[in-house]
């Protein structure tokens, strides 16, 4: 029983492991095509805010 219980929880944490990479690389992709959409004389801009909103929360996950 207490197997089952542990393999259950390891197979719990491959599978947050795995959202989490997952969701690290759409939001990437998204922000890319952000980039790509955005006019190119404000791309510095853009850059800037990304940045900012990174040191301000490096650990925020919306």
């Amino acid at each position: 029983m207490e197997v089952e219980h542990a393999t259950f929880w390891i197979q719990n944490m491959r599978f947050i492991s795995h959202f989490m990479t997952l969701k690290c690389v759409l939001r990437e992709a998204q922000a890319e095509r952000l980039e790509r959409m955005w006019p190119s004389d404000e791309r510095p801009l853009l850059a800037e805010f990304r940045m900012s909103r990174r040191t301000e929360n490096p650990n925020d996950d919306s």
